[in-house]
This record gives structure tokens, C-alpha cells and sequence, in this order.
């Protein structure tokens, strides 16, 4: 199974839909209260709100809620828990570095 396919069968299992794919995702959207825009602006929407960001483009969200849930890129986000979840005490922290802070010990440093 793919990545792709194991994330649709993670919204499934919250939506309780058997649509195609991004209309399994359009369905997690709206039990969110992301209920107007693109497949693509309610994705960001729904990324921003998971993780309590301002992201204004969906690359860099879609980045930032793949670290979030412990992988690297979107592409490698296989099964995951739509709605939260991920590891604990995530955030991002600007200052005379950025970095990214998941869990215990855990970040991603840049610039």
C-alpha cells in the first residue's frame, strides 16, 4: 500500500467516507469547520489549524505537518491520525535561529 493510500485510509477511518481521495479529505475538512475553498486552501486551512500555524503556502505546510507527525516530507506520510495528534510539545521558534521543536529532545535547525 501506498503512502497516499495509507493516508486516505487514515482520513477514512475518522470520516467514516469510501469517497475518492480528495473527496475522503474534503469530507475531514468540513468536520473541521473548513467548509469554503479549494481542495488546496482547505488542506492549508486544516494544516494551519492542526498545528496552530499561519502558513501562507501549502508546500510549507504540508513540510510542517509532516515533520510534525515524525517524518520528513509529505510524500513519506503514510498512516498518520487526522485531527491532531503527532508527537507532543511540537512547535516553531523564531530567534536568531529557526528550528523546529517536536517531543523530547527532537528539532530541525535552519538559516
Amino acid at each position: 500500500m501506498s503512502n497516499q493510500e495509507k493516508r486516505q485510509q487514515s482520513v477514512r477511518a475518522v470520516t467514516g467516507t469510501a469517497y475518492a481521495y480528495n473527496d475522503d479529505w474534503m469530507a475531514l475538512f468540513t468536520a473541521a469547520g473548513i467548509t469554503s475553498g479549494t481542495y488546496n486552501e482547505r488542506l492549508r486551512a486544516w494544516i494551519n489549524a492542526q498545528l496552530s500555524t499561519a502558513y501562507t503556502t501549502l508546500p510549507d505546510a504540508m513540510r510542517a505537518y509532516a515533520v510534525n507527525q515524525g517524518v520528513s516530507s509529505w510524500n513519506e506520510l503514510g498512516t498518520f491520525t487526522p485531527g491532531g495528534g503527532g508527537p507532543t510539545g511540537t512547535g516553531i521558534v523564531w530567534g536568531s535561529g529557526n528550528y523546529i521543536v517536536w517531543g523530547t529532545g527532537n528539532y530541525i535547525t535552519w538559516g
